[in-house]
């Protein structure tokens, strides 16, 4: 019946001037046809059957053929003042139709001086479901930060990790799953509300990577001023080899933001690196290596989303490290970050910077049983990189 009022505007200059509501007044509906033609006789009032405002579009669909007079199309529907609006609910506040939501936002920003986070979602939820409102996402800008208020404090509390920090975005995530787990009590969900966000996957396994969190945890002022302390303390010698100077450009960089991966050689020395691990503990290097040997480092862990997120990786003491070992780990980076970027397949460790300290005058890969040829050949000098 809708679309044949569109039909009866562009047919009848009468019907141009009746709303969809007033139309039966002069018109009658043939069933058979699917048409409205002009009444020779009586005059009896229509009636649109109610629509909920919780229904979205269908409610501002309502809202406006009670007043628009002789549209000819859908867009014609949506047509104020020669604007074509996308929704109609856009057409319907360009009307004068709706009012603001400014009561729902004075309903959540009163009590964030006294309510808790956990209090104040719940009475969000309460709204959304209940009180009409007529944009959503609008509300959502408005009160988000109210409604995240003890989230960092949860997470923190969940993660056994007081260290953690969470950006606004991150904020936004959890406290969006927050939202649709209460939401879920009643049978619905953000889904139900088009203009409203929805939580980003992506984002939430990045959130929960704890690996990652762990390398992007350290305090941005505190490593500053390590970075300017230690390159004081540098000679002029040293300051001409400064990017081997391990600990001070750890610090530059984990300033900036960037995440770093010390490793190194023997447990003793990876105690020496902030943060420091072994080779073997962090990229689960096999122990018995070979020319075709791979890390056990799966694409969908979490070790393989932060080394894909990694700016540099450190090796210390690599002379001490057999040769296979860092074709191992190459070929695995190779693996790992080739399928977002084809061309890391053809370089070295996958395209990632890999800095090495070391002295080779010191102990040189053990190889149990074998003369020293084999020892040399074991070194890293000798290896294809």
């Amino acid at each position: 019946m809708l679309t044949a009022w569109f039909v009866a505007c562009e047919t009848y200059e009468e019907a141009r001037e009746l709303t969809y509501v007033e139309l039966p007044i002069r018109f009658a509906y043939h069933t058979s046809g699917k048409l409205w033609t002009p009444r020779k006789h009586g005059g009896p009032i229509g009636r649109v059957v109610y629509v909920s405002p919780a229904a979205g579009d269908v409610y501002f669909l309502r809202l406006l053929v009670n007043v628009v007079r002789g549209p000819r199309s859908f867009e014609e529907l949506k047509t104020v003042r020669d604007v074509i609006f996308k929704k109609y609910r856009e057409a319907c506040y360009a009307r004068g139709l709706l009012d603001d939501d400014r009561e729902w936002h004075d309903a959540i920003e009163e009590p964030s001086y006294w309510a808790t986070g956990r209090q104040l979602r719940r009475l969000f939820v309460i709204i959304l479901l209940f009180c009409q409102v007529i944009d959503p996402l609008k509300l959502w800008n408005h009160t988000w930060r109210f409604l995240s208020e003890d989230v960092l404090y949860m997470k923190r509390k969940e993660f056994r990790f007081l260290g953690l920090e969470l950006t606004d975005e991150q904020l936004q995530q959890y406290t969006l799953i927050e939202l649709e787990l209460l939401l879920s009590e009643n049978d619905r969900s953000l889904a139900d509300y088009p203009d409203i966000l929805l939580p980003d996957n992506a984002i939430l396994t990045e959130i929960s990577n704890t690996m990652l969190r762990q390398e992007l945890s350290y305090d941005v002022h505190q490593e500053t001023e390590t970075h300017k302390e230690l390159f004081a303390a540098i000679n002029d010698d040293q300051r001409t080899v400064y990017d081997a100077v391990l600990k001070t450009i750890i610090a530059r960089l984990r300033a900036s933001g960037k995440v770093v991966i010390p490793v190194a050689s023997s447990g003793v020395a990876a105690l020496l690196l902030p943060g420091g691990r072994t080779a073997h503990s962090r990229f689960k290097l096999p122990l018995t290596l070979s020319v075709v040997s791979m890390c056990n480092i799966p694409r969908s862990s979490m070790l393989a989303s932060l080394i894909a997120k990694t700016d540099l990786i450190i090796w210390d003491e690599a002379p001490m490290a057999h040769r296979q070992a860092f074709e191992t780990l190459d070929r695995s980076l190779q693996d790992l970050l080739s399928p977002a970027d084809p061309t890391a397949a053809d370089r070295p460790f996958g395209g990632k910077t890999v800095l090495m300290g070391g002295d080779f005058r010191q102990i040189l890969p053990v190889v149990p049983r074998e003369c020293r040829p084999d020892t040399v050949l074991a070194s890293i000098s000798k290896s294809y990189l």
